[in-house]
């Protein structure tokens, strides 16, 4: 039988920042509760990947062999600072919102992140 696992491509954020996010969700929490994503880790999302394995949350060989390569990827990628303009949301179905933080999006941004697009493809 064969299992299919979806997997989040994405690239994780400095500590620094990353407590800063923590910081937003507990204040957020004050005005409007306890939420489901509180202790989600903040990202920058590229793509979701479906993969098929004989095994439950085993990644198939060509799985293994993408990751391996896009990491490649990410390594010849220079790093960028990115600005946050201020925050969003979108939504999922009548309930549900996903905040995020909105990057100022500068030709040099908007170049850094279609660079990564085309070397992902």
């Amino acid at each position: 039988m064969k299992h299919q696992t979806d997997y989040l491509v994405m690239i994780a954020l400095p500590d620094r920042i990353e407590n800063h996010i923590k910081q937003y969700k507990k204040s957020c929490a004050r005005h409007i509760g306890r939420f489901k994503s509180m202790y989600s880790q903040g990202h920058i999302s590229f793509a979701i990947f479906r993969d098929e394995s004989d095994k439950p949350l085993a990644l198939s060989n060509n799985m293994q062999q993408y990751f391996e390569a896009i990491e490649g990827v990410f390594n010849d990628i220079e790093p960028r600072k990115l600005y946050i303009r201020n925050f969003s949301y979108f939504s999922h179905g009548p309930r549900f919102r996903t905040i995020y933080a909105a990057v100022i999006m500068d030709n040099h941004t908007k170049e850094w992140f279609a660079r990564i697009d085309r070397k992902l493809n």
